[in-house]
């Protein structure tokens, strides 16, 4: 039996379209799970456990909205296919409930605020789950290819990291302005043009597979989503997911903390963020061809390991120590793009194993609940960091007592730690290689459909120079 031909590699075109979004939106999460809880404490001055137990309900709302998108994306039927049509409709929702998040009325004070703040960060979630399910089941749509996908993927984590810069140079604005919260505002106003735009772009450009229209299956949308729990590898990367994102946002909401009170380097967040995001933009390029090697699953779990030894030297941080955290987030960036890059990869392969079974495409209800897994860990991180510094004692603005700070130190360590761990364990128990891909692939014979695909991955906006079969490099 012949090696059946892989499908065509993505055109450049199509991979820069993909990543525009990811820009914006990487830069309102970054400003939100970074500094929304320290600003809340410090400038707006509600109580720790209050804004973080805001932030659980609004995931655990995302429990019941995450499942619902993602099936009715699969189920849409229009001119633009089954994703764009939700990408336009709630960019600027996004835009407009991300303001009101950072922009509560001045005379708010006390419970008025608490519920303002709360409202908008529950539209805010809404909003950005009308856009990001689908946004990311695009990505599993634009190739059926092993590696292409990480191709694919790693654009996407390019746009997020570029976007993760802004997000850094606004926690710099923010934090160095004499108005906080007129400075804010006008970060919320960019990030929100910069979403509409980047959004209008690749809505524009990119183009959907037609055949997927029409295969997003009959079932009630939590049926649907009973069908990613019957998948033994969607399950492994559900956990996987979850572990990753909550030991990483522990670590990224509490920094600000650690940057302020236990280094006593007020204000170098930013600093420390951006020798993180430098070295994560210069390995991004290795992740595909380092899985092209040792294989995607093998690859992450050498990043969380590497993660891991990064957490566990967080606990020897002190007054002064500049050039541990340096040397610490230095590694830290250069091990975090492997999730961002095969990760997404990983998830659209599970998608095709979904498809052989079901005879169904349901990218974004897998999506959704690999979403999920990493929205209620975010917001779990966010309840146990508020919950963790009220319980410490922790006062805003003041110098902490030595088991406020110990405190500090031993949340940014042995959580993320433990969490690192457990996620190695079970990417250790994933059976998703290439060769295991490629008989998915046959037995779903999809193989000769998927040149033509993603030959018309992008509509002709502009001449494009293209190579083998149609496909920038």
């Amino acid at each position: 039996m012949s090696k059946p031909t892989p499908p065509s590699p993505v055109p450049v075109a199509a991979l820069v379209a993909y990543a525009a979004p990811a820009v914006a939106s990487s830069f309102v999460f970054t400003a939100i799970s970074l500094y929304l809880l320290k600003y809340s404490t410090d400038v707006l001055l509600i109580a720790p456990a209050t804004v973080g137990l805001i932030f659980a309900v609004g995931r655990f709302w995302d429990a019941f909205t995450d499942p619902l998108v993602g099936h009715l994306s699969d189920r849409t039927r229009s001119r633009l296919g089954r994703r764009r049509p939700w990408l336009l409709a709630s960019a600027v929702p996004v835009a407009g409930a991300y303001f009101a998040v950072w922009s509560p009325p001045e005379g708010l004070a006390d419970g008025p605020l608490t519920l303002w703040l709360g409202g908008a960060i529950l539209l805010f979630y809404t909003a950005i789950t009308a856009f990001s399910v689908p946004y990311n089941a695009l990505g599993a749509e634009l190739s059926a290819g092993h590696h292409d996908r990480s191709r694919v993927f790693g654009a996407k984590a390019f746009g997020d990291h570029v976007g993760i810069v802004l997000g850094a140079v606004s926690l710099l604005v923010m934090e160095n302005a004499d108005s906080p919260r007129a400075a804010a505002g006008c970060v919320a106003l960019l990030a929100g043009a910069m979403m509409v735009t980047g959004t209008l772009y690749a809505t524009a450009a990119l183009r959907e597979p037609e055949a997927h229209q029409g295969r997003g299956g009959r079932k009630r949308p939590h049926a649907a989503f009973a069908d990613v729990l019957l998948n033994r590898e969607a399950r492994i990367l559900v956990a996987v997911f979850f572990l990753e994102m909550l030991g990483y946002q522990t670590f990224v909401v509490m920094l600000p903390y650690l940057t302020d009170y236990v280094l006593e380097t007020p204000g170098a967040t930013a600093y420390y963020l951006f020798a993180a995001i430098a070295t994560t933009l210069v390995t991004l390029p290795a992740w595909v061809p380092l899985s092209r090697r040792f294989g995607k699953a093998p690859v992450w779990a050498a990043s969380l390991a590497v993660k891991t030894l990064v957490f566990a030297g967080m606990a020897l941080l002190s007054a002064g120590s500049w050039l541990l955290i340096g040397a610490l987030t230095l590694v830290f960036g250069a091990a975090t793009g492997a999730g961002a890059v095969l990760g997404p990869s990983l998830k659209a392969d599970v998608v095709d194993s979904d498809e052989a079974r079901t005879g169904e495409r349901k990218e974004g209800t897998f999506f959704a609940a690999w979403g999920l897994a990493i929205k209620l860990a975010v917001g779990f991180a966010i309840l146990v960091s508020g919950l963790v510094l009220s319980g410490l004692g922790f006062r805003p603005n003041v110098a902490q007592t030595p088991e406020v700070l110990l405190g500090l130190k031993a949340t940014v360590s042995l959580l993320p730690v433990a969490c690192h761990l457990l996620a190695i364990a079970l990417l250790a128990r994933l059976r998703m290689d290439e060769a295991t891909h490629a008989e998915i692939r046959r037995r779903i014979g999809d193989l000769s459909a998927g040149p033509a695909r993603v030959a018309a991955a992008v509509r002709p906006m502009a001449p494009v120079q293209t190579s083998e079969g149609g496909g920038g490099r």
